[in-house]
């Protein structure tokens, strides 16, 4: 296995089976708190969509359990 690091714009927060990527700050460290504390693809979903659709930041989200 291999690990490389591409510096870009959009943070990419990653754990076993599950990745997020967001041009938005604020978004990605709310997953990584999410994250750490054990959520799973659900909460992230959650989060995301909190403040309805037209206000959900641009995303990829990949579940990969």
């Amino acid at each position: 296995m291999s690990v490389a690091y591409h510096p870009g714009t959009a943070p990419l927060v990653v754990r076993p089976g599950l990745a997020l990527l967001t041009p938005d700050l604020g978004t990605a460290r709310r997953a990584w708190e999410l994250l750490t504390t054990g959520a799973g693809p659900d909460e992230l979903l959650r989060d995301l969509v909190r403040d309805g659709f037209a206000g959900m930041p641009p995303f990829v989200l990949v579940d990969a359990a």
